[in-house]
């Protein structure tokens, strides 16, 4: 009995100290997936399951974010019957961020204001698509316009080579207050048939002296069981 109280002394030591290098790691997005908010026809006239955002029909229908400057499209899976061009990366919907009409240039705005700590580093994560499963072409590269905290600047995937393809991305940024803005600009083109955005995340990064102290504990008490076993 003693050694089995011992022993969860220890794992309860353990988990304490594992949680000062994870405390920081909940991500702080709203709907990064793109699965809430008032998604319906809207007017965008090739069938159920597609919606227009922005300055193409209306603003406000995504939950937790503000579409700027032009259009995109809120798409669920399978929409008009077409099942293998791109689905989502997390969920069943995601943002399509192809220009709509032939010749446009799409520099659609997605942001939100983010609650912070000051003075921190995030990372920010999200998964780009791309697909050659429809258009003709030309196809270019994804590119996205990325401006969080200190960082800013184009995160991008190479030219579509096949069907549903999603590359995941990370970039890091350091904040000032307590709230930050996180803004994406699309950069594409119609002919890059999709350009899609999905599963967005922002997790704070664990201090180095947290990351420090987290081993330290966990070779401290790995030391003890190791002595007790060794004892008997």
């Amino acid at each position: 009995m003693k050694t089995f109280k011992s022993t969860a002394k220890l794992l309860a030591t353990a988990a304490l100290v594992a949680s000062m290098g994870t405390a920081g790691a909940m991500d702080i997005v709203q709907n990064g997936s793109f699965e809430n908010g008032t998604f319906d026809f809207g007017g965008f006239g090739v069938g159920t399951g597609v919606t227009t955002v922005g300055g193409f029909n209306r603003t406000g229908l995504i939950n937790d974010w503000t579409v700027t400057t032009n259009r995109l499209i809120w798409i669920q899976n399978g929409y008009f019957g077409n099942t293998g061009a791109l689905s989502a990366s997390a969920g069943t919907r995601f943002l399509d961020l192809t220009a709509l009409s032939t010749g446009e240039i799409n520099y659609a705005t997605i942001s939100q204001t983010l609650n912070t700590t000051a003075n921190t580093t995030y990372a920010l994560t999200f998964d780009l698509g791309s697909s050659n499963a429809i258009a003709t072409g030309p196809f270019a590269p994804v590119e996205v316009d990325v401006v969080a905290g200190d960082f800013s600047g184009i995160v991008s995937v190479p030219t579509p080579t096949g069907p549903n393809l999603w590359t995941t991305k990370t970039v890091y940024f350091t904040t000032s207050g307590v709230q930050t803005s996180l803004a994406m600009t699309i950069r594409g083109v119609k002919g890059d048939d999709y350009i899609g955005l999905d599963n967005v995340r922002v997790t704070a990064v664990p201090e180095p002296t947290s990351i420090a102290m987290l081993l330290a504990g966990l070779a401290a008490v790995g030391s003890v069981v190791s002595r007790r076993k060794q004892a008997r």
